[in-house]
């Protein structure tokens, strides 16, 4: 089936939108479409007219027509179900299928018309798709605004709250006085004070005692020679300034040292990556959990491009683990060591390498997840009220983003919700957006009544989170490098 054009005309022939899909003149539709009017039976309410060389697929808008242009060749089963997508989807974007209307919407109308038609080819799309096409609707920036909205509420709360803080030091500092901290406060300036001229005393008299010895040293004659024990004194008073800058070298040296240490972990950047797949039952069981690892390396200088990498001992037994062709897999599965296979070899500077992939699934079997989310239902005559509770099982994890959606296709109309509902139209849906979910709040429910007698619609339950903390402990527990003698 070949679609030539797509097309609204008035009933007297007069065009309002056209759409080409194939290199046709626009005289040669102007010319087709002219003649439609003569052809046209409007005692139905769809049908098709062929002549020669083309068909005609049309159906009444009202005042208007909605006509395929096709060729002769095609399946007239497949043309009326175009037709009908066609027709669906100009009475949806359109609220009065008359030509202001139209023309005002030509532009999301003609993007509507290239979605369903690729170069006179159907596309297998319902009007549900298409619809989600031309919103382009992310979901991910809807979580992003709503993260946005509760950061701003947050913050608000936050600034009341150090007001009321400060009002209340200011009051009780005005009632107390300043007495107690003005003698304080001199007393200490005194003590500053006097320990300062002490020190400045003591080094005084050690710059007089140098001058003195060093005098004492540079006089030249005989007799007494009474320049022998400031000679004595003068060696201890070098020796000991040599031993001072000694250990003040020593110091300054290691603390270089560790600086550097420190710097060059930092030019070595490990990320690790997991996605988590559950799936749950009604009675709060599980059915599988699947969790996807990724571990990701980046060296920033090439100082650094030959270490190795520890990882965390893990007990769980079925890991399984996939090494890059780079890694040496041997000493992994024996050691759980990250290294190059080839020692000499440095790693690749500035690029993000993935060097370990590991997977985990399980079914049916005793799965402990950190948390923990239920929904009830509860029937009373037309109406159904539901509770959505989660729990934190573990103070080891935290989540963040926690999205949680009830669809609500069957639904007629949401009575009462509490706070943090929010009624997505567009995916008939009921949103709960919970920022964190730590230690602090552990433990939330959220109720909801609607006009619904079919229980089985609010399923199934979709969970959307990120996490703080690994869900199984694989992480780097140690960084060392490794040195290599060139032999000339």
């Amino acid at each position: 089936m070949v679609i030539l054009a797509a097309s609204i005309c008035t009933r007297g022939g007069k065009i309002i939108l056209s759409r080409q899909f194939r290199d046709i003149p626009k005289a040669r539709i102007e010319k087709l479409l002219a003649t439609f009017p003569q052809l046209a039976n409007t005692g139905i309410q769809h049908a098709t007219i062929e002549t020669d060389y083309i068909r005609y697929v049309y159906q009444p808008l009202e005042e208007l027509y909605m006509i395929l242009i096709t060729n002769i060749h095609s399946n007239i089963l497949q043309d009326i179900n175009t037709l009908h997508l066609f027709t669906e989807t100009v009475i949806n974007i359109c609220h009065s299928c008359d030509e202001r209307e139209i023309l005002h919407n030509a532009f999301e109308l003609l993007n509507a018309f290239d979605e369903i038609t690729s170069y006179g080819y159907r596309e297998n799309l319902s009007f549900a798709q298409i619809k989600s096409f031309l919103e382009m609707d992310s979901h991910e920036e809807k979580i992003q605004e709503i993260i946005a909205k509760n950061k701003e509420l947050e913050a608000g709360e936050e600034r009341k709250r150090r007001a009321k803080q400060f009002e209340l030091q200011r009051k009780e500092s005005s009632k107390k006085g300043f007495n107690n901290f003005q003698s304080l406060s001199n007393n200490q300036y005194q003590s500053v004070s006097q320990s300062f001229h002490n020190m400045n005393l003591f080094h005084n008299i050690q710059d007089i005692e140098k001058k003195q010895v060093n005098k004492s040293v540079t006089l030249k004659g005989k007799g007494m020679q009474l320049n022998k024990k400031p000679k004595q004194i003068d060696h201890y008073e070098t020796t000991k300034h040599n031993k001072n800058s000694e250990e003040h070298l020593f110091l300054d040296v290691s603390m270089k040292q560790d600086s550097i240490k420190e710097n060059i972990f930092e030019d070595i950047q490990v990320k690790i990556f997991e996605k988590i797949h559950i799936v749950k039952t009604k009675d709060s069981g599980f059915e599988s959990i699947e969790v996807k690892g990724d571990l990701h390396l980046r060296i920033l200088k090439s100082n650094v491009a030959f270490f190795r990498i520890f990882l965390c001992d893990n007990e769980e037994k079925k890991i399984q683990y996939k090494t890059h062709p780079n890694i040496d897999k041997s000493l992994f599965l024996l050691n759980k060591i990250i290294s190059h296979h080839n020692s000499a070899k440095p790693f690749p500077v500035n690029s993000s390498l993935s060097v370990l992939k590991w997977k985990i699934i399980k079914k049916n079997e005793n799965i402990i997840f950190p948390l923990s989310v239920n929904l009830w239902t509860y029937e009373d005559n037309e109406h159904i009220e539901i509770n959505i509770k989660y729990e934190l099982t573990s103070n080891e994890h935290e989540f963040q983003n926690v999205l949680i959606s009830v669809p609500i296709q069957s639904c007629s109309t949401v009575l009462e919700t509490t706070n943090g509902i929010i009624i997505n139209h567009e995916k008939k849906s009921l949103e709960w957006f919970i920022s964190e979910i730590n230690s602090f709040n552990r433990c939330d429910n959220r109720k909801i009544t609607l006009e619904s007698n079919n229980t089985e619609s609010f399923f199934p339950v979709s969970i959307n989170f990120n996490m703080k903390t690994l869900l199984f402990n694989i992480d780097v527990r140690q960084k060392f490098f490794i040195i290599i003698n060139k032999i000339r």
